[in-house]
């Protein structure tokens, strides 16, 4: 559904640099070399851990905006893609779609094979449930309680789990930095590029989606939101990915936490 925004983003991100070319001959160009705070945020990475110039996990990508998000105007945010990227790959066949599939039948994805999988993006849509839940009841959600959420998240395969997986439906996804370094523990990015990125990219973004919530996942989305200011209800979560994660801890939490900036 990203179309009604696609041309916004389209020359934000041509405005940027990180577009180039027209049409068919349309391409990204490498982030660390031609946004403007690289220097900064990529003076300190060795070679060993920069993407290839031309490879897709070196560009910009677009947000996931679900064809239902302009009745929620949910924003979620994590922290960053960690070794992927692509205008398209949040759509493409290795993004939601990809995962939509998996999740049918395992909170694991396993989109790269060596990579032992992450629990990211089921855990994510029992938040964003929650989040949707307390800020914007609807009839029109096939999920209305806690329970209904934990019991569709703990029981892939079950009759509630496609419920679940409609959350992406109702959101818009994306990430607070929009590039890393390769080959490092989950891509952590440098702390330069968590203070300058979401000023200089996600910010723009944001005027573009017009969120009305942002659920920030994790400590580090939560302090890139706190430094934009805006007009949003703000409600963190702890990231899905933390050691000793219990999703039933983190939906009561959402539900019941007065936690809102």
């Amino acid at each position: 559904m990203a179309g009604p925004y696609d041309l916004q983003f389209r020359s934000e991100y041509r405005r940027l640099g990180f577009l180039m070319g027209q049409g068919d001959q349309e391409y990204g160009t490498a982030l660390h070399r031609v946004c403007a705070n690289a220097h900064s945020c990529w003076r300190v990475v060795p070679d060993a851990e920069r993407p290839a110039v031309d490879c897709p996990e070196s560009q910009i990508y677009r947000p996931w905006v679900g064809e239902s998000y302009e009745r929620t105007h949910l924003l979620v945010l994590g922290l960053n893609m960690n070794g992927a990227g692509g205008y398209d790959i949040m759509e493409g066949k290795d993004g939601v779609p990809r995962c939509k599939e998996e999740l049918m039948h395992s909170n694991r994805i396993l989109a790269n094979p060596e990579y032992r999988g992450t629990y990211f993006e089921a855990r994510m849509l029992a938040c964003a449930w929650a989040v949707l839940l307390r800020t914007s009841p609807s009839e029109e959600y096939p999920l209305h309680t806690r329970d209904q959420i934990l019991e569709a998240y703990h029981e892939p395969g079950h009759h509630m789990r496609e419920a679940l997986i409609t959350g992406y439906d109702w959101i818009a996804l994306t990430n607070v930095v929009k590039c890393s370094p390769m080959n490092t523990p989950n891509g952590s990015p440098t702390d330069e590029m968590c203070d300058l990125c979401p000023t200089h990219v996600l910010r723009r973004e944001i005027e573009i989606l017009r969120p009305q919530v942002i659920l920030s996942l994790g400590g580090g989305a939560q302090k890139s939101v706190d430094t934009l200011r805006g007009s949003w209800r703000h409600i963190n979560t702890i990231h899905p990915a933390a050691y000793g994660y219990r999703i039933d801890d983190a939906v009561a939490t959402i539900l019941g936490s007065q936690e809102c900036v």
